[in-house]
């Protein structure tokens, strides 16, 4: 799995390699390894607000109950609602304090036939 970060706290722009079965994140204090971990949570977080289980089936689509994503519903969610980050205002989450430069955090995924799924949030 390739974890690329951009504009997120102290992180200007960066591409983290985990493995599969095991990652670790060593460095002295105050290198970014908490800024990495929220991060990540941060776009579990958002997969969670865009993935949903279905009420009912669609024909040639998915079957009650399989887990689908995205709805007609809002897409965006207020910064309030963010459970994932220590950050007390909405601008210390910014490299830089730069809320006009987005924020992007994409998680590129490989299944057992080697065929890429990235998955990104800005």
């Amino acid at each position: 799995m390739a974890f690329h970060i951009q504009n997120f706290k102290s992180i200007k722009d960066t591409k983290i390699f985990l493995d599969q079965s095991l990652s670790v994140l060593t460095g002295e204090n105050n290198c970014g390894k908490t800024t990495v971990i929220e991060a990540l949570a941060l776009w579990v977080e958002c997969f969670e607000k865009l993935l949903h289980q279905a009420k009912r089936k669609v024909v040639g689509k998915y079957a009650a109950g399989d887990y689908v994503f995205g709805s007609s519903a809002n897409r965006y969610f207020d910064f309030s609602e963010i459970n994932s980050v220590r950050s007390p205002n909405f601008e210390d989450i910014f490299n830089d304090m730069d809320v006009k430069t987005p924020i992007r955090l994409a998680a590129r995924l490989k299944n057992r036939s080697g065929e890429e799924l990235r998955i990104p949030f800005i």
